[in-house]
């Protein structure tokens, strides 16, 4: 190429110029570097002077913590910090602290920042204030503004945090734009604008004709003029907004929550540098098996990892360094595989064997070589295998106890001869008496000793002396009671039989790992490595290589793969969409629980399933020669899936195949990389110390266990003092306020049968041809009889009811009597639903002359009518109107006068449709879609308030239900949602419970919940689309029950409530219950105390 340099055209002259020039620009990166280490030891000292007692280091240290958590949960690390008092509640505070950003992710501020909370909403505020935007051209203030935080990707937090941005443009400089509507609306218009110019993605790049266009209301009306609309365009195409970088927060998972983190020196590699050893002090943080190291604790990108298998640590004893540690390869290559970045950013593998660290302290030291042993993995291929034998575990402590067993029964025999020996000389007559009971004894007569030892009364002193007691005389013992020797002896005996059950107690040492020795140190390994006809753990497993076929299995996903040599010779990994969303369970688990479900989604998932099975069953068969050769084969999946490894005609593996072993620890989503994991896992060997070590720690667990098989035991055994006490001790008095009282029923005198002369045979046939529709042939039967018979069986078929209440009527309805479900409503069915609602509607607001008008269907009529409760109906309209006019001697006139009351009528969206009276929304008839609240009330105990509603309700009355429930009524106060049922609350709550000081700030909604409930044997129900309200901080003594509305009052806590509602469900009102068994109602009351910070999701829960 042309211009090309060529150093073979340079002269000798010229090459040694250009070596020195090479050699001098080396110089000046290693003086650079060399700077940049002075530099960072300067901010360590800078650090170290700065924090110069602990609690400074350890407040440095929860800051950063509580930044972490910011970074994963914005609100979450709020509370964090202000919940230790390093951050103000305030948001002016957050915001300031938000603004400055240091170590905050920039799309966790832009969450925050989105928010609808009302917390959020005030720090957004607060945040845009920190902004100087005075004399700045739009598009630079948008460039400064989206800088601070990066924008989330919802419209709708976007159009929040834009139109607070237009509104603080708008008054800091004045005369730009008209409004903030107008700065809104170009502010959102540059950021498209900088999509379409510069993704990527976007193939037909916008003119600044089609920017015109986007802009050309704003044009018309005068708001903008094209010069400023070609002034953002041009900034805008030459340079695009910055968009604050991410890349490394995803970091952040890993070092949320590290096994220890800390200020550490390391010393430098000696393979880059010549001369002595230089010691750089680094930011260490061990998390995940992995130790990682920063130049400073604010990076995000670690200078160098050290991941901790097959490595070993150790103390180093240095005379200029006493706390200096080394961590050391036990791999047989003699290297750790670590890695670190060059200076240039490039990401090299190590080639260290040894890397050497230096701590602050001693007590830092030890801390580190904990940390570091504890997550230092062993694998199967360590160097310490080489060398030494293995030894079964069991084995070494089967005969080690066996032995120490032995010479304890040695021990117990010879102390037991030297306390109770028959024959001790007690006297100076040298007259032998018994050590326990002090009975003198003849050494002649051997039966009266013999018999002596036998009795009862010996057997008692024995137990007595050795619990430490003084024995008793023989005429002392005589006076004992027969349950008081029994209760000693049971006592006794008990207890020895505990003994020797705590020492039979078994120490499971894991049923899943492997326990051996070697060198005098414990190690585990699991035992599904262990080979078809291999007993026990020996070093020929530990010199051959882990080959295996890997299998996992789970919510869609598939990964699988085959090692051998080490080293992965095929992997597969795949992904089909099974799984229902935010319910769980794959579709084919639901269909067999609940029927197929007949939607898009549904089949979707039906044969994804299928095609995931097909997929699997291709690969197993591709792999079913590398299959047929693997030793072992590990397959993790569900119980139901198992059938797809075993159902494969070439490749499958049998039921009984000896290879087939199942994954002993959890494992996460199927992917390549979890596969590896696991391989690297199931290889892994675990040190449990020394044997000394692990036998100490096996006694204190045996110790524990004893204790634990003793309190079982005592617990089971009564003592004679015991059973006394309890004797004695009152009954204890059970809580009866949650009991129904028990209300005598009187016995209903027999009914009179009303037709006597129908006999059975007569009421059979009749039902019969009302069942079959035979008409001919009922009016027959009805003919043969007399006339006052007659009447009789026309009065038995118009007024006897059957056993479910129902009439003949509704049976010949039931069965398509023709003349009966056509009677005169032909015309009325044959409408649309348009044209029914078009013909009630001119019924209800025809113009007619003056007068009263009917309620039911809107006449108006002369004359006096029907009147009821205030209500006026026509005298035909009066004996129809069921729903709305209820006979006051079953209803309470009070309650009847509610029904009058105009609901909110919405559709199944929440969308209103009208107004409905509360007559028409409760009765079985129309049963219409109305808006409700329910209202939970919580006392500053954390205690739920309870209604029990009274005998006058007329639905579900008394049944037990939340603190207030009712309806936002059709007035413009109310109709406005969430903030039209919290009114309603307000209003309702001081009308049936007299609590009048309830403010609606103190009301929070927690969401919309769609139920429906009909009583039994009665015509009333509901179908309601409820808003869910919470308030706290309500005690009892505000509350005045309204004897009409409310009977009972009580406040009960969570534990309690659950034993009432699983004892005693039909206690309570059908919609408390759906609210407690669907768990709502626990989250609430889980979250109380930060209620107000707590997430609300307003989509509608349907729950029945």
């Amino acid at each position: 190429m042309a211009g090309a340099f060529n150093p073979a055209d340079l002269t000798e002259e010229e090459l040694g110029q250009l070596r020195g020039l090479r050699k001098r620009k080396m110089e000046l990166m290693d003086e650079i570097e060399h700077i940049k280490n002075e530099l960072r030891d300067v901010d360590a000292e800078l650090e170290s002077l700065y924090y110069v007692d602990e609690g400074s280091r350890s407040r440095h240290k929860l800051i950063f913590t509580g930044k972490k958590k910011f970074n994963q949960d914005p609100m979450r690390g709020i509370e964090y910090l202000t919940d230790r008092g390093l951050l103000s509640r305030q948001p002016s505070a957050v915001a300031q602290w938000l603004f400055k950003g240091e170590g905050l992710s920039k799309t966790a501020i832009g969450e925050l920042l989105g928010s609808h909370d009302p917390f959020c909403l005030e720090v957004l505020d607060q945040f845009v204030l920190c902004h100087n935007f005075q004399n700045m051209f739009i598009v630079d203030a948008l460039r400064a503004f989206l800088w601070s935080f990066r924008l989330p990707g919802e419209s709708q937090k976007i159009d929040r945090i834009m139109e607070r941005f237009a509104q603080q443009y708008v008054a800091t400089n004045e005369g730009v734009f008209d409004n903030a509507d107008t700065c809104f609306t170009i502010a959102y218009s540059c950021i498209m604008l900088n999509t379409l110019l510069h993704n990527p993605n976007v193939k037909d790049r916008p003119t600044f004709d089609r920017y015109q266009n986007m802009n050309k209301e704003l044009l018309d009306a005068g708001s903008v003029n094209t010069a400023i609309l070609a002034q953002i365009f041009d900034s805008i195409r030459a340079r695009e907004f910055q968009i604050p970088c991410e890349d490394a927060a995803r970091l952040d998972n890993i070092f949320l929550h590290p096994d220890r983190e800390g200020w550490l020196y390391k010393q430098s590699s000696s393979q880059f540098i010549s001369g002595p050893l230089s010691w750089k002090r680094r930011w260490f943080v061990l998390s995940d098996s992995c130790l990682y190291y920063f130049d400073q604790t604010g990076e995000k990108e670690p200078r160098g990892i050290i991941p901790l298998q097959n490595v070993g640590v150790r103390r180093v004893e240095s005379a200029s360094r006493p706390f200096m540690f080394e961590i050391f390869s036990l791999s047989e290559d003699g290297r750790i595989k670590a890695c670190k970045t060059e200076q240039t950013g490039k990401l090299v593998e190590g080639r260290h064997s040894v890397y050497r660290i230096c701590a602050s302290g001693s007590d830092d030291l030890n801390a580190w070589l904990e940390a570091i042993a504890g997550a230092a993995s062993i694998s199967l291929h360590d160097v310490r295998w080489q060398t030494g034998a293995i030894e079964e575990l069991n084995a070494r402590i089967g005969a080690a106890e066996e032995q120490q067993q032995q010479q304890q029964q040695q021990e117990a025999a010879v102390q037991v001869y030297e306390e109770f020996d028959p024959f001790e000389a007690l006297n100076e007559e040298r007259e032998h008496k018994c050590t326990a009971c002090g009975w003198s004894l003849d050494e002649e007569d051997r039966d009266a000793v013999i018999g002596h030892y036998r009795s009862q009364w010996h057997r008692y002193n024995v137990k007595h002396v050795l619990k430490g007691r003084k024995p008793l005389s023989e005429d002392e013992f005589e006076e004992l009671g027969e349950e008081e020797r029994k209760a000693d002896e049971v006592t006794s005996s008990s207890s020895d039989s505990d003994d020797s059950d705590c020492d039979d107690v078994p120490l499971n040492l894991g049923s899943s790992h492997f326990h051996f020795i070697h060198n005098n140190e414990v190690f585990s390994v699991y035992k599904c490595l262990l080979r078809p006809g291999e007993a026990s753990v020996s070093l020929s497993m530990f010199a051959r290589p882990l080959d295996c076929a890997i299998f996992l299995l789970a919510g869609g996903h598939f990964a699988a793969g085959i090692f051998k040599g080490d080293k992965v010779v095929s992997h597969r990994a795949f992904h089909r969409y099974v799984v229902r969303a935010k319910q769980g369970g794959v579709q084919s688990a639901n269909d067999n629980a609940k029927g197929p479900a007949r939607s898009a989604g549904a089949a979707l998932r039906r044969y994804n399933e299928r095609a995931l099975r097909e997929d699997i069953v291709k690969v197993m068969q591709e792999w079913a020669e590398l299959l047929a050769a693997t030793p072992l084969v590990f397959i993790r999946c569900a119980s139901y899936q198992k059938v797809i490894f075993h159902e494969v005609d070439e490749g499958g593996f049998d039921r009984k195949d000896p290879r087939l072993r199942t994954i002993p620890f959890e494992t996460k989503r199927p992917l390549i990389d979890e596969v590896r994991r696991v391989w690297e896992k199931l290889g892994s060997v675990t040190c449990h110390g020394t044997l000394e070590e692990f036998m100490a720690e096996r006694s204190r667990r045996k110790q524990r266990m004893k204790i634990l098989v003793k309190k079982k035991r005592t617990d089971d055994h009564w003592s004679l003092d015991d059973i006394k006490e309890k004797e004695k001790s009152p009954p204890k008095e059970k809580k009866t306020d949650h009991l129904k009282p028990v209300v005598p029923q009187e016995e209903k005198p027999k009914e009179v049968d009303r037709w006597p002369t129908l006999d059975k045979n007569i009421r059979r046939e009749l039902y019969a041809m009302i069942k079959d529709n035979n008409e001919e042939d009922l009016a027959a039967l009805v003919k043969q009889h007399s006339d006052s018979d007659e009447n009789e069986v026309i009065d038995y078929l118009s007024s006897f009811r059957l056993s479910d209440g129902s009439t003949f009527l509704h049976l010949a309805a039931k069965n398509s009597c023709d003349k009966i479900v056509k009677a005169a409503r032909t015309a009325f069915l044959a409408m649309s639903d348009r044209e029914k609602r078009a013909a009630a509607a001119e019924a209800r607001l025809a113009k007619l002359s003056g007068g009263p008008r009917c309620v039911q269907c809107g006449v108006t009529y002369t004359g006096s009518g029907f009147e009821y409760n205030e209500l006026r109906l026509l005298d035909e309209c009066g004996s129809k109107a069921s729903i709305f006019i209820v006979d006051e001697e079953t209803y309470d006139p009070v309650q009847v006068g509610y029904l009058a009351e105009e609901c909110i009528a919405v559709d199944e969206d929440d969308n209103i449709v009208g107004g409905v009276t509360k007559g028409d929304a409760h009765h079985v008839d129309s049963l219409a879609l109305h808006r409700a609240f329910s209202l939970f009330a919580f006392t500053p105990e954390k205690k739920l308030i309870l209604q029990k509603r009274s005998a006058e309700k007329i639905t579900f009355p008394l049944l037990w239900a939340n603190t207030c429930c009712s309806h936002p009524l059709f007035v413009p106060v109310e109709l406005d949602g969430g903030r039209g049922a919290v009114t309603a609350a307000v209003r309702k709550i001081d009308h049936e419970l007299g609590v009048a000081d309830l403010r609606p700030e103190e009301c929070r909604v927690m969401g919309r919940f769609l139920y429906k409930a009909v009583m039994e044997n009665s015509p009333w129900g509901e179908h309601e689309l409820d808003y869910a309200i919470v308030t706290r901080n309500m005690s009892l003594s505000r509350i005045q029950p309204n004897p009409s509305e409310v009977c009972d009052v009580r406040a009960v806590d969570e534990a309690e409530l659950a034993e009432w509602v699983a004892s005693e469900p039909s206690s309570f009102s059908p919609w408390f219950l759906l609210f407690h068994r669907l768990r709502f109602l626990s989250e609430w009351w889980a979250n109380i105390d930060r209620i107000e910070k707590h997430p609300v999701d307003m989509k509608i829960v349907r729950m029945n």
